[in-house]
C-alpha cells in the first residue's frame, strides 16, 4: 500500500498495479481466514468455506492447469501428508502463483514440477521453459513472503530452461511453530 501511495504521482500505472495485487492479497487473506474459521464450525453451517488447500491438493492444482491447457509435467518424492497444514498451504499456494506466472508469461512453454519432501524440509522446484518475461514482480514477491512466513526461502529468477523458482521450506521450523 504504502508503495501505491507514494508512486500515485510519479506513475499512477504502477500504483494502480500495487493497488489491484494488494486488493487480490486482501480477499485471498479474507477467503483463507474464512476457510480457518469455517474449519473450527462444528455444526456444518451453511455457508462455511472448505478447508484450506494443502501439499495432498497439488497433484489435482496441477491437473487444474493441465485441463486449461498447460504442459506440466508433475513429480512427486516424499510423504506430503506429513507436512504441517501451514507448510502444505505455503506449498500449494507458491505451487500456484508460480503456475500462473508461467501461463500468464510463457503460454504454450511446457513447465516442470518437482516436489520434494525430506527428512527435514520439502522442496518445490517449478522450471519454465521460456524467455524470462516482464512484470510487476508482486508475485515473486508473495510467494517469497509465504515461504518466509513458515521460516524458508523462495527465490524466483532467470534460471533452469528459462525461468525458475525454487523454495526450501523447512519442516522442523513449522512444527515448532505449529506446537506453540
Amino acid at each position: 500500500m504504502q508503495s501505491a501511495r507514494l508512486s500515485i504521482e510519479h506513475d499512477p500505472a504502477d500504483a494502480a498495479r500495487a493497488l489491484a495485487e494488494a486488493e487480490r492479497l486482501g480477499r485471498e487473506c479474507l477467503t483463507e481466514v474464512r476457510a480457518t474459521v469455517g474449519m473450527l464450525r462444528r455444526d456444518g453451517a451453511p455457508g462455511v468455506a472448505a478447508p484450506l488447500p494443502g501439499a495432498g491438493d497439488v497433484p489435482a492444482l496441477v491437473e487444474q492447469f493441465r485441463s486449461a491447457g498447460a504442459d506440466v509435467t508433475f513429480t512427486c518424492e516424499g510423504d506430503t501428508g506429513r507436512l504441517p497444514a501451514t507448510t502444505g498451504l505455503a506449498v500449494y499456494r507458491i505451487l500456484q502463483e508460480a503456475l500462473t506466472n508461467a501461463v500468464k508469461h510463457a503460454p504454450g512453454s511446457p513447465t516442470a514440477v518437482r516436489l520434494a519432501v525430506g527428512a527435514g524440509a520439502v522442496q518445490l522446484v517449478v522450471d519454465s521453459a521460456a524467455e524470462p518475461g516482464t512484470g510487476t514482480g508482486v508475485g515473486v514477491v508473495s510467494m517469497r513472503e509465504r515461504a518466509e512466513s513458515v521460516g524458508g526461502s523462495c527465490h524466483a529468477g532467470p534460471g533452469g530452461r528459462g525461468w525458475l523458482v525454487q523454495a526450501m521450506l523447512p519442516l522442523d521450523a513449522a512444527r515448532r511453530e505449529a506446537a506453540t
